[in-house]
C-alpha cells in the first residue's frame, strides 16, 4: 500500500511506499520519500503511535475539518512525520528525521 501527499508544486512531496504493517500489530514501516526543495530523503520510516489505524483516523479528521493535527512516529524515539491544519485550508507538514 502506498500514500502520496499531493501538493502544488513538483519540488515538494509526501510518500509513504509499500506500507507494511507487523503482523502482531505493533506497528509498522514503509519507505519514506520526501522533498521540500532543497531538502530531500529517502529512509525506511519505522512508526509504532498511534497505531496505523488510528493514525489513519486522525487524517480523515483533519481533512474534515481543517483543524488539528495527525501525527506518526515512535513511543520512545524522535523520529516522526505530523500534519496540522490551522483551520483556513492550509496544512502544515513538519517531523523528525534521524539519519543513521
Amino acid at each position: 500500500m502506498n500514500a502520496t501527499l499531493i501538493t502544488n508544486s513538483e519540488l515538494n512531496s509526501l510518500c509513504m511506499q509499500d506500507i507494511r504493517i507487523f503482523e502482531d500489530d505493533s506497528g509498522g514501516v514503509c519507505r519514506l520519500d520526501l522533498r521540500s526543495s532543497p531538502f530531500q530523503a529517502q529512509i525506511d520510516f519505522f512508526f509504532d503511535n498511534p497505531v496505523f489505524p488510528d493514525f489513519v483516523a486522525q487524517l480523515e479528521r483533519l481533512k474534515d475539518s481543517l483543524v488539528g493535527k495527525a501525527r506518526l512516529g515512535n513511543c520512545h524515539e524522535e523520529p516522526f512525520i505530523q500534519f496540522e491544519g490551522d483551520g483556513l485550508g492550509h496544512i502544515l507538514v513538519s517531523g523528525k528525521l534521524l539519519d543513521t
